[in-house]
C-alpha cells in the first residue's frame, strides 16, 4: 500500500473514531476515557472505553502501526519476499447498551 493511500486511510479511520466518540457522548453525560499507545516498531492507535447509562460499556479503537516481517515470516506471507515490511490501521467498535431486560 502506497504512503498515500495508508495515511488518507489513517486519516478517515480517526476522523470516524471522532464522530462516533462525539455522537455516543451525547447520548449520555458521560465521557469516553482515552487511552493512546505505541506500537513497538512504528505507530499506535488510541483505546476509547465508555462506561454509561445509555452505553454499558463501549469501545471505539483505531490502530495504525507499521514494520517489518520477522525473518521466520518472509516467504510465508505473500509478497514478503521482495518487501518485508508492512502497514496496517482500521477501526473497532463494540457496543453494549443497557437493556431493561438484562439484570
Amino acid at each position: 500500500m502506497s504512503s498515500i493511500k495508508f495515511d488518507t486511510a489513517k486519516e478517515w479511520f480517526e476522523k470516524l473514531r471522532d464522530q462516533l466518540v462525539n455522537s455516543l457522548e451525547n447520548l449520555d453525560t458521560d465521557k469516553f476515557i482515552i487511552t493512546e499507545w505505541n506500537h513497538k516498531s512504528e505507530g499506535g492507535g488510541k483505546m476509547s472505553k465508555l462506561k454509561a447509562s445509555v452505553i454499558e460499556k463501549g469501545g471505539v479503537n483505531i490502530s495504525s502501526v507499521s514494520g517489518k516481517f520477522e525473518d521466520g515470516m518472509i516467504g510465508k506471507v505473500p509478497g514478503t519476499e521482495n518487501d518485508p515490511s508492512y502497514k496496517a490501521t482500521g477501526i473497532s467498535v463494540v457496543l453494549h447498551p443497557n437493556s431493561p431486560h438484562i439484570p
